[in-house]
C-alpha cells in the first residue's frame, strides 16, 4: 500500500523503450467507486501538457518508480477531469475539511492510502491541527461505500466513525508513559 503523496513526483518509465518519459503530477480517483481512475503524468518535453496513464495500463507501483508498458495508452487529462465523478487527489481530496453526516468536523484529508493490487483506496489520513496531531499523532479511517467524496469536501456516515484509529505517533503516549514510569518508582 502507498500513500498518494509518496507516489506524486516519482518517474514514470516506459518499459517497451527503456526510458523514463516523465513523473507522476496527480493522481485521479472515481469518487463513487473509490478507485484509482488514472495517474496525471508531466512529460519531461517543456511544451508538452499533461498526460494520463489509466490505472490498468499501469503495470507496477514501486517505491521508486512507476512502471507502464505503452506510452500509446495515453489519455488526455482534461477528457477525464470532464466526468463529475472523477476526483483529482491534489485538488479534489487532499486538504479538503471531512465531516460526519451529523455535521462533526473531524479535520481536513491530509492523505490518502491506496492498494495499487485492487486499485482502489484504502484509508483517508485525518490531520486535526498541528498541534492536535503533534500531541495525538494523525487519524485514519477505512474508506468504505459510505464515504462520499464530494466536491469540495469529504463526509463520512457517523456510524463509521468508531472505525477511526491512531496512527500511534502522538508524543502525548510518552509524556504519559513516562510519568506513570515516575509513579511506580
Amino acid at each position: 500500500m502507498f500513500k498518494c503523496s509518496e507516489i506524486i513526483g516519482l518517474p514514470v518509465i516506459n518499459l517497451s523503450k527503456g526510458e523514463k518519459i516523465g513523473y507522476v503530477k496527480d493522481i485521479l480517483i472515481i469518487s463513487d467507486t473509490k478507485k484509482i481512475k488514472a495517474f496525471v503524468i508531466h512529460s519531461r518535453n517543456l511544451f508538452s501538457k499533461s498526460k494520463a496513464i489509466l490505472s490498468e495500463d499501469i503495470v507496477q507501483v514501486g517505491k521508486n518508480a512507476v512502471l507502464i508498458r505503452d506510452e500509446e495508452k495515453f489519455v488526455a487529462v482534461q477528457e477525464l477531469l470532464s466526468s463529475p465523478n472523477i476526483r483529482s487527489y491534489k485538488e479534489g481530496l487532499v486538504n479538503q475539511p471531512i465531516y460526519t453526516d451529523s455535521g462533526v468536523d473531524l479535520g481536513v484529508v491530509q492523505d490518502a492510502i491506496f492498494n495499487f493490487e485492487i486499485g482502489q483506496l484504502h484509508e483517508i489520513e485525518i490531520s486535526d491541527g498541528v498541534i492536535q496531531d503533534l500531541m495525538e499523532g494523525r487519524k485514519f479511517i477505512p474508506v468504505s461505500e459510505s464515504l462520499q467524496l464530494e466536491q469540495g469536501i469529504v463526509i463520512v456516515e457517523s456510524e463509521k466513525t468508531h472505525n477511526i484509529r491512531d496512527n500511534g505517533k502522538g508524543i502525548k503516549k510518552y509524556i504519559v508513559k513516562g510519568s506513570n514510569e515516575n509513579e511506580k518508582k
